[in-house]
């Protein structure tokens, strides 16, 4: 059985990076947690989104966090 942070991580990857604002998706293994970086987190769709996925990868949490999207280098 693979580790259930990592693999939340996968599939929240696969449908929301690049979606609703989300440009990053990382973890936080203390707070058992996958976190969704996207520059406005009150985005209408990521909001109307975020109960099926909490549900999709419970029992782990989602933490939205809102950060600019990193600046291309030149």
């Amino acid at each position: 059985m693979g580790d259930p942070l990592e693999d939340a991580k996968r599939r929240l990857k696969h449908r929301m990076l690049g979606r609703c604002g989300v440009h990053a998706v990382g973890i936080r293994r203390a707070d058992n947690a996958v976190c969704l970086y996207a520059a406005a987190i009150e985005d209408p769709e990521l909001v109307a989104l975020l109960p099926d996925i909490e549900r999709e990868v419970a029992p782990v949490r989602v933490l939205l966090i809102e950060e600019a999207p990193p600046k291309a280098a030149g």
